[in-house]
């Protein structure tokens, strides 16, 4: 536990359901105030945030990424480049048959783009039947053409997923989770939801909480592992440039919804 004198990145609270004391006050008979304590049930916001890690720290955070990559090497994990390069001799990240498909799909996708465009310069009024069963049909099929393109991109994205890199990129942002995540406290004070540790205790603390049935707490270990990826993908210096952040993607995300 320590004086909140730790610099932010980011602070955010999530609602807690506790037991709390309220005074009622009411009137006897005789007129005089009553105080009666009641204890009930409410949503009490508890608030967290992300450390501002450190020139130190940070340091720290590149070399644990090193050593991860490199653990990962000597245990037979391909880095990006041999396996780009292994992919290469194997014809590639996809099938020629693949291949053709995503190349018309991408060429349709813009073809039948234009199309639409050209359509959409008239209102719904001024299109014709045919028009409108044109629009309709391009629509369907710009729609599955997406989804196609995505499924393409997706695959080949995932070959990577296996490589040093990616595994050492996802180990080292659980690290920062563990030495970022910090709950505020009364008095000014504040602590590491992990403890105050090494890493490998910090470690146990997060296997004991994923262990546990508190649905709460592990809901906050979640939230800190989504601000920690955003600003690991994303470096930020202070808390106004990761807020300007979290609004940019708090749009993509609406977006994505609607």
């Amino acid at each position: 536990m320590a004086q909140d004198k730790i610099k932010r990145l980011f602070n955010f609270s999530i609602d807690k359901e506790q037991s709390v004391e309220e005074t009622e006050i009411s009137k006897d008979e005789k007129g005089e105030e009553v105080k009666t304590i009641k204890t009930v049930k409410k949503q009490v916001p508890q608030k967290f945030f992300l450390k501002k890690p450190s020139r130190s720290l940070r340091e720290q955070g590149q070399l644990y990424y090193w050593v991860k990559h490199s653990e990962c090497v000597k245990a037979g994990v391909l880095p990006k480049a041999l396996l780009l390069k292994r992919l290469d001799n194997d014809n590639g990240l996809l099938s020629e048959v693949e291949k053709k498909a995503y190349d018309n799909a991408r060429v349709d996708l813009i073809k039948q783009s234009g199309e639409l465009e050209q359509l959409s310069l008239k209102s719904e009024d001024q299109r014709n039947e045919e028009e409108k069963k044109k629009v309709t049909e391009l629509i369907d099929s710009i729609t599955q053409l997406q989804r196609n393109i995505q499924d393409f991109e997706y695959n080949k994205s995932a070959i990577f997923d296996g490589s040093a890199e990616i595994i050492a990129r996802d180990k080292t942002i659980m690290w920062w989770v563990l030495n970022l995540s910090y709950k505020e406290l009364d008095d000014n004070k504040n602590e590491c939801i992990f403890g105050e540790e090494d890493i490998d205790s910090k470690t146990q603390k997060l296997d004991e909480i994923e262990e546990n049935e508190d649905q709460w707490l592990n809901d906050v270990v979640k939230k800190f592992i989504f601000y920690v990826t955003i600003w690991f993908l994303n470096p930020v210096e202070n808390e106004k440039q990761f807020n300007e952040l979290m609004n940019i993607v708090n749009k993509e995300q609406e977006k994505k919804i609607a």
